[in-house]
């Protein structure tokens, strides 16, 4: 009886009730993109599939002739919920790579992305602990630059 009441209370929180709105959004953005995203690096084209384990992405800059403008985004991640603005031309397409010098073993699959330009309302301002094949270090996280979304490529 008392956790019923507890959750109740929990979903008559409006904030509670969007964060858990959102999650379960962004959970289903996910779960839909690992459905139509091919990790194995073969689009819906005559793409070539990258040999080996792609573990890596190389990021080109482009031209994107998607039309420009500003679209509102609320992105959550483990720094929290940010409210951000998405300029709608990509500025990187990031492509499944291998790299033969110096393997590090923590890799996984990769998949190609395209790369968006976004303003977020708050700086993170928090430090990480990160390890990877160039060594273990402390890095200070600051204000999220891009929003980077599984792409497949097509035909031209």
């Amino acid at each position: 009886m008392v956790a019923r009441k507890v959750l109740l209370a929990l979903f008559r929180n409006a904030a509670f009730t969007h964060g858990l709105r959102l999650w379960l959004l962004v959970t289903a953005v996910f779960v839909a993109m690992s459905l139509v995203a091919d990790p194995s690096g073969v689009a819906l084209g005559d793409v070539p599939i990258v040999p080996g384990d792609p573990d890596h992405l190389k990021c080109y800059k482009i031209r994107d002739t998607n039309p420009k403008f500003k679209e509102h985004v609320d992105l959550f991640n483990q720094f929290g919920l940010e409210q951000c603005q998405l300029e709608t031309r990509a500025e990187f397409l990031c492509v499944q790579t291998i790299k033969e010098f110096l393997d590090d073993p923590r890799g996984g699959p990769a998949v190609d992305r395209l790369c968006y330009r976004i303003r977020c309302d708050r700086a993170v301002g928090k430090s990480r602990l990160v390890d990877d094949q160039f060594g273990k270090r402390i890095v200070e996280v600051q204000e999220a630059r891009f929003l980077c979304t599984p792409a497949i490529k097509l035909d031209p």
